[in-house]
C-alpha cells in the first residue's frame, strides 16, 4: 500500500468516527457547580443516574470543561454523547441566569441613556460643541419647560471651554488664556480676573484693578493709574544698573531704589520724591559716603540739608545751622561767606548765600525769578555763578521749590560754578514764579 493509500484510509476512518459521534444520542444533565469556573473548566456534582464507572461514588465532584462562566452554587447544564456513557461532557449553560443577564442588560441600557442625556453635542450657532448639562438634553432644549437653559453646564468646542450657569459664563478657558466672570453677564465688563501670556489682571477694568506683567505691578482706578511698582535692569558701557520704582501718580510721589555696579565697586541709592520736594540717600560699598537731602514747605519755602561722612567707626560731620558745623557733636568751624553772581537767565535773586566750612560748601539761592518763561523739559541759561574756591569737584544737583506746581524740577551747579534750572514738570515755569534751593557738597 502506498503512502497516499494510507493517508486516504486514515481520513476515511476519521470521517466515519465523526459521523458516528454526530449520530450518537446527545444527553443533557443537571449538575451543581461546587467551584467557580477557572481556566475553561469547573468542578460539578451530577445526579445518581448520570454516574458511570468513570464517575463512581455519590456526591463526587468531577472537573468538566465549560463554555460559559460559572459561579459556585450555580445549577449547570452538562451535555454528553452516547446515552448514559459520559463521553466528552461539557458545561454549556447556567440554569436561571437569564433573568440576571436581562437585568444587567437593562441596567447598562439605562446608564447609557442617562449618559447620552447629560453628555451631548450641538451644531447650533454659538452654542455648537460638546455639552455637559446638569439637566437632561430634553429639558435643556425644551423651550417651554421650567428647566430651559438653566443649571450648571459646560460647553466645549474649538475655541475652548465655557463653564456656565444657564447661558451665563462663570469661567472661560480659551486658547488666549483664562477669564473669570462675575456671573452677571458675558461682556468684557463682566470679567473680574484674566490670565494670559501678557500678564494677569485682577478686578474689573472699568473699576479698581491691578495688572501684573513683565514690567511689574500697576494699579488703576478705571483708566487712571494710581500706583506702579516696576523693576528694570540695564547694562551700558561698564555699568550695570538695577532700578526698582514705586510710583503714585495721583500724589506725584515716587520711591526709587537703584544699584549701579562696575569694576570700581557698587553704589546704592534710595530716593524719595514728592510734589513738595526730594529726599535722597546714597551709599557706596564701605559705606563711606552718605548724602541726605530733605525739603519742606511751610509759611515760606524752607530747606534743610545734612551731609554725612562715615567710616567703620561711625564718625560723622553734620551741618546744623547757618554758621556752624559739627563733628560727632563737637563744633569744628564757622563759615566763610560770599555770594554768587546773578546771571542773565535770572531777572532777580532774593537770598543769595554761599558759605564754606572747611571743605564743605553750602549754597542757598531763594526767590529766584527767571528772565523768561521756561517751558516743560527745558533747561535755563546761567542763573548765577558760584565764585572760585566754592565750586564742586563734580556737577551737583538739588531739587527746587517754587510758588507754582513744578515738582521734580532741579538746579545744577557745574564744576565751573554755573547754576542752571531744569524744568522737569508738566507745565511752564512763569517769570512770576519764585524758585529756591539749598545744596551742600564737599570740595
Amino acid at each position: 500500500m502506498t503512502i497516499l493509500d494510507r493517508l486516504a484510509a486514515s481520513n476515511t476512518k476519521r470521517l466515519e468516527e465523526t459521523a458516528r459521534m454526530s449520530d450518537a444520542a446527545t444527553n443533557t444533565y443537571i449538575g451543581q457547580a461546587v467551584t467557580d469556573s477557572d481556566n475553561g473548566s469547573v468542578h460539578v456534582i451530577l445526579s445518581d443516574d448520570a454516574i458511570t464507572p468513570e464517575w463512581s461514588g455519590e456526591g463526587t465532584a468531577v472537573e468538566v470543561p465549560t463554555t460559559t462562566a460559572v459561579r459556585a452554587g450555580d445549577n449547570v447544564l452538562v451535555q454528553t454523547f452516547g446515552g448514559h456513557v459520559m463521553t466528552s461532557p461539557v458545561v454549556t449553560g447556567v440554569v436561571g441566569r437569564g433573568d440576571e443577564l436581562q437585568e444587567l442588560a437593562e441596567d447598562a441600557e439605562a446608564v447609557a441613556n442617562a449618559v447620552s442625556q447629560h453628555f451631548w453635542t450641538s451644531t447650533t450657532g454659538t452654542d455648537s460643541g460638546a455639552h455637559v448639562t446638569e439637566v437632561t438634553q430634553d429639558e435643556w432644549n425644551d423651550a417651554g419647560g421650567a428647566s430651559y437653559h438653566s443649571g450648571a453646564n459646560s460647553l466645549w468646542n474649538s475655541l475652548g471651554m465655557l463653564f456656565r450657569d444657564g447661558l451665563t459664563n462663570l469661567m472661560a478657558v480659551l486658547t488666549s488664556g483664562v477669564a473669570i466672570y462675575d456671573g452677571l453677564g458675558n461682556a468684557a465688563s463682566n470679567i473680574v480676573a484674566s490670565f494670559t501670556d501678557a500678564g494677569a489682571t485682577i478686578g474689573k477694568e472699568a473699576e479698581g484693578h491691578a495688572v501684573f506683567d513683565s514690567s511689574g505691578m500697576h494699579v488703576y482706578n478705571g483708566s487712571d493709574s494710581v500706583f506702579d511698582a516696576s523693576y528694570t535692569e540695564e547694562t551700558q558701557g561698564g555699568d550695570t544698573t538695577k532700578t526698582a520704582d514705586i510710583y503714585a501718580p495721583t500724589s506725584q510721589g515716587s520711591l526709587t531704589f537703584r544699584e549701579t555696579s562696575n569694576s570700581g565697586g557698587t553704589e546704592r541709592e534710595a530716593s524719595l520724591q514728592t510734589y513738595l520736594g526730594t529726599g535722597r540717600l546714597i551709599m557706596t560699598d564701605a559705606p563711606t559716603f552718605v548724602n541726605v537731602v530733605a525739603r519742606a514747605k511751610g509759611a515760606a519755602w524752607q530747606a534743610a540739608q545734612m551731609l554725612l561722612l562715615s567710616n567703620s567707626s561711625g564718625g560723622s560731620i553734620q551741618l546744623t545751622g547757618a554758621n556752624s558745623i559739627q563733628a560727632n557733636g563737637i563744633e569744628i568751624g564757622t563759615s566763610a561767606a560770599t555770594t554768587a553772581t546773578r546771571g542773565s537767565a535770572a531777572s532777580s535773586i532774593g537770598v543769595n548765600s554761599v558759605r564754606k566750612y572747611g571743605n564743605v560748601v553750602s549754597v542757598t539761592l531763594a526767590e529766584i525769578k527767571l528772565a523768561s518763561a521756561l517751558s516743560s523739559g527745558s533747561t535755563s541759561g546761567t542763573v548765577a555763578t558760584v565764585p572760585t574756591g566754592y565750586r564742586p569737584a563734580t556737577n551737583v544737583y538739588a531739587a527746587i521749590g517754587s510758588t507754582g506746581a513744578h515738582g521734580g524740577s532741579y538746579a545744577r551747579i557745574t564744576t565751573e560754578g554755573v547754576v542752571t534750572i531744569r524744568n522737569s514738570s508738566g507745565s511752564s515755569i512763569a517769570t512770576s514764579a519764585q524758585l529756591c534751593f539749598t545744596l551742600t557738597y564737599v570740595i
